[in-house]
Protein backbone atom coordinates (compact mmCIF):
# COMPACT_ATOMS: atom_id res chain seq x y z
CA UNK A 1 0.00 0.00 0.00
CA UNK A 2 1.26 3.45 -0.91
CA UNK A 3 0.79 4.87 2.34
CA UNK A 4 2.83 2.52 4.34
CA UNK A 5 5.99 2.38 1.50
CA UNK A 6 5.86 6.71 1.82
CA UNK A 7 6.10 5.76 5.56
CA UNK A 8 8.35 3.81 5.51
CA UNK A 9 11.08 5.47 3.17
CA UNK A 10 10.56 8.47 5.77
CA UNK A 11 11.56 6.40 8.31
CA UNK A 12 14.51 5.11 6.95
CA UNK A 13 15.60 8.13 5.17
CA UNK A 14 15.43 10.14 9.27
CA UNK A 15 17.58 7.41 10.51
CA UNK A 16 20.01 7.54 7.63
CA UNK A 17 20.22 11.40 7.68
CA UNK A 18 21.50 11.48 11.70
CA UNK A 19 21.40 14.02 13.61
CA UNK A 20 21.77 18.13 11.98
CA UNK A 21 20.65 21.50 14.15
CA UNK A 22 18.24 22.04 11.30
CA UNK A 23 16.38 18.72 10.86
CA UNK A 24 14.00 17.44 13.33
CA UNK A 25 15.13 14.46 15.13
CA UNK A 26 13.55 11.29 14.80
CA UNK A 27 13.29 9.60 18.40
CA UNK A 28 11.48 6.70 18.14
CA UNK A 29 9.05 4.48 16.23
CA UNK A 30 5.96 3.15 17.85
CA UNK A 31 3.86 0.51 16.42
CA UNK A 32 0.55 0.93 17.13
CA UNK A 33 -2.11 -1.93 18.91
CA UNK A 34 -3.43 -2.18 16.15
CA UNK A 35 -0.86 -2.89 14.03
CA UNK A 36 -1.83 -1.52 11.26
CA UNK A 37 -0.51 2.11 11.75
CA UNK A 38 2.95 3.18 13.45
CA UNK A 39 3.79 6.76 15.84
CA UNK A 40 7.26 8.73 14.61
CA UNK A 41 8.27 10.41 18.18
CA UNK A 42 10.15 13.14 16.63
CA UNK A 43 11.62 16.60 18.40
CA UNK A 44 8.75 18.65 19.66
CA UNK A 45 8.88 22.19 17.86
CA UNK A 46 6.63 24.79 18.99
CA UNK A 47 5.22 26.33 15.51
CA UNK A 48 5.51 26.73 11.64
CA UNK A 49 6.32 28.85 9.15
CA UNK A 50 2.41 29.05 8.16
CA UNK A 51 1.64 29.78 11.85
CA UNK A 52 3.55 32.92 12.26
CA UNK A 53 2.92 33.74 8.92
CA UNK A 54 -0.50 35.14 10.27
CA UNK A 55 0.90 37.27 12.48
CA UNK A 56 2.29 39.58 10.18
CA UNK A 57 5.32 40.11 7.78
CA UNK A 58 8.60 38.50 9.28
CA UNK A 59 11.52 41.41 9.64
CA UNK A 60 14.71 41.17 6.98
CA UNK A 61 16.41 39.98 9.89
CA UNK A 62 14.17 37.06 10.56
CA UNK A 63 13.69 36.14 6.97
CA UNK A 64 17.55 36.24 6.47
CA UNK A 65 17.81 33.90 9.29
CA UNK A 66 15.36 31.49 8.28
CA UNK A 67 16.29 31.31 5.25
CA UNK A 68 19.92 30.46 5.94
CA UNK A 69 18.98 27.75 8.47
CA UNK A 70 16.41 26.06 5.82
CA UNK A 71 19.65 26.44 3.38
CA UNK A 72 21.68 24.51 5.46
CA UNK A 73 19.28 21.76 5.86
CA UNK A 74 18.55 21.33 2.70
CA UNK A 75 22.24 21.58 1.59
CA UNK A 76 22.92 18.50 4.41
CA UNK A 77 20.14 16.73 2.92
CA UNK A 78 21.27 16.88 -0.91
CA UNK A 79 24.71 15.92 0.31
CA UNK A 80 23.36 12.59 1.15
CA UNK A 81 21.41 12.51 -2.11
CA UNK A 82 17.91 13.07 -0.25
CA UNK A 83 15.70 15.36 -1.96
CA UNK A 84 12.44 17.37 0.02
CA UNK A 85 9.83 17.01 -2.04
CA UNK A 86 6.83 18.58 -0.04
CA UNK A 87 8.78 21.82 1.07
CA UNK A 88 6.01 24.29 2.07
CA UNK A 89 5.72 26.58 5.07
CA UNK A 90 3.77 24.18 7.63
CA UNK A 91 6.91 21.70 7.28
CA UNK A 92 9.30 24.41 8.15
CA UNK A 93 9.17 24.14 11.64
CA UNK A 94 10.64 27.00 14.26
CA UNK A 95 11.18 27.21 18.05
CA UNK A 96 10.72 30.03 20.38
CA UNK A 97 14.35 30.34 20.07
CA UNK A 98 14.27 30.73 16.72
CA UNK A 99 15.46 27.67 15.70
CA UNK A 100 14.33 26.28 12.50
CA UNK A 101 13.80 22.74 11.53
CA UNK A 102 13.14 20.66 8.70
Amino acid sequence: DEDAQRTLREILILKAIGKHPHINTLKEVIPSENKGNVYLLLDYIATDLTSISHLGPLSIEHSITITYQLLCALRYIHSGGIVHRDLKPSNILLSFEGEVRL
